[in-house]
């Protein structure tokens, strides 16, 4: 028997645990010189050697198929993040708020997200940030973003000081800015 597709000079490219049965099939030659093609099926490889696709690096793998069997390499590569995992630039004005700032896309489940200098912001500045995301079989991916949180700025045209005298009876006094509210 022999897998469609494999050569022995070209290993098999896979991502981890990412082994599609329906996309190859084998020809197997019988000894009165015929063929046939089938499709590969689970049942045909061990279960030690289906753990195989879950382990970076090169590989052997043997199929079976009734009492004959072939040996094939593979080459299993960790998974990509996809791209449209991002961690956008983020700009707010200044309201005694906290703004939290997190990664956003199709996140696979388990994966880790680490903000070394923090994710969540208040006051006023310009921040540069960081997001680390890990998952088992995929490659590290590291986001970097830009935080912006502004001055409030402050309408003060109404605002008024008014001198006051007061006679001095031992209890302090003060002075308050009047004017129109902030809206």
């Amino acid at each position: 028997i022999s897998l469609n597709g494999y050569s022995e000079e070209m290993p098999l490219q896979l991502r981890v645990g990412k082994f599609s049965y329906d996309e190859y099939t084998l020809t197997v030659a019988y000894d009165d010189g015929s063929t046939k093609e089938i499709a590969l099926q689970e049942d045909m490889i061990s279960e030690t050697d289906k753990l195989k696709f879950y382990q970076e690096g090169k590989n052997h793998i043997t199929i079976f198929y009734h009492g004959a069997e072939t040996s094939v390499e593979i080459n299993v590569l960790r998974n990509k993040f996809s791209e449209n995992i991002q961690l956008n630039d983020f700009t707010a004005t200044y309201n005694g708020s906290k703004f939290t700032v997190e990664v956003e896309g199709d996140i696979p489940g388990g994966t880790k997200i680490l903000y070394p200098q923090g994710n969540t912001f208040q006051q006023a500045g310009t921040y540069d940030m960081t997001a680390i995301l890990q998952c088992d079989g995929y490659v590290t991916k590291t986001l970097s973003a830009k935080v912006v949180i502004e001055k409030t700025v402050y309408d003060v045209t109404n605002a008024q000081l008014y001198d006051e005298t007061v006679v001095y009876d031992r209890d302090s006094h003060s002075l308050f800015v009047k004017g129109k509210p902030m809206e």
